[in-house]
């Protein structure tokens, strides 16, 4: 390994992994999960834990980490700690979702839906965090937006505008490209609209709370990518990842940092996802 990967490879470690003891050898505790997602049939549900990317913060109203005061975003400053409250219970209620089946597919991410279902694709919003409700966006002959409703199609949006899915690669594109990086770690489910790391074994072992660990890291996009996969006897139960710029003068301004939990990962397709939720409509 060259010196400048080598020290990359520590630093990327060390933003994301810690307590750890580092053994020789790899284990084949990944082997399991990588016939799942080659056989292309599973359920996946996970909560994110931790979620730190530069762009994400911008838009968020966070620099360096600390959120810009509840004036500046418009509320009183007595709001403050409602505003904190509001969001950590989101947070805690989210709930993302992958379901393959063959070519069908069920993807939730932050509570925006999308089911491809026997050639069709329909969009649609799941309010999570409320009262479990879904939500279309079919734009009606004039101009109204029907809640109630969704068509093959069309995208979900709150804006006035019928929007639709522009091509067959927009459609098969899974919603979260994060965690399709992820899961490049283990097989590499969809390679639209992503570039994927090749991904290789680095090392294993076990960290000081009883968990043993895989690590693999890969190039791409002048990006370096690593993630740990966190295993409790042989299930897998979390998956660390990190990023940054290669060439970057300062690095960790840079970085990427996901932390995800898994509540689901196995070779079962959960059928319920399947189908438009009877709280909407299909109009064709």
């Amino acid at each position: 390994m060259r010196p400048k990967l080598f020290a990359n490879v520590c630093l990327i470690t060390c933003i994301i992994f810690t307590g750890v003891f580092a053994s020789d050898g790899e284990t084949a505790g990944i082997d399991k999960y990588r016939d799942i997602l080659s056989n292309g049939s599973f359920t996946i549900k996970y909560r994110i834990i931790n979620y730190d990317i530069p762009e994400m913060r911008k838009a968020m109203g966070l620099t360096e980490g600390v959120y810009y005061t509840p004036s500046e975003l418009g509320y009183k400053e007595e709001d403050t700690q409602r505003l904190k409250d509001e969001e950590k219970s989101k947070r805690e209620k989210r709930l993302d979702i992958l379901v393959m089946d063959g070519n069908n597919r069920y993807t939730e991410m932050g509570g925006n839906c999308k089911l491809i279902i026997n050639g069709e694709v329909f969009s649609f919003f799941h309010e999570y965090y409320k009262e479990g409700k879904y939500i279309g966006c079919h734009v009606g002959k004039h101009g109204f937006i029907h809640r109630n409703e969704v068509a093959p199609g069309e995208k979900y949006g709150n804006g006035w505008s019928r929007q639709v899915y522009r091509n067959q690669e927009e459609i098969q594109d899974i919603e979260n490209p994060v965690f399709v990086k992820m899961l490049a770690a283990i097989y590499p489910i969809s390679k639209v609209n992503v570039v994927l790391p090749e991904y290789s074994y680095v090392t294993s072992g076990a960290t000081s709370d009883g968990y043993t660990y895989e690590d693999y890291s890969g190039v791409a996009d002048g990006r370096l990518h690593a993630v740990r996969c966190y295993f409790q006897g042989v299930d897998l139960i979390k998956m660390a990842y990190a990023s940054f710029l290669q060439n970057s003068s300062a690095p960790k301004d840079s970085y990427e940092k996901v932390v995800i939990q898994f509540e689901t990962f196995n070779n079962i397709p959960e059928q319920q996802y399947f189908s438009v939720p009877a709280d909407l409509k299909i109009v064709r």
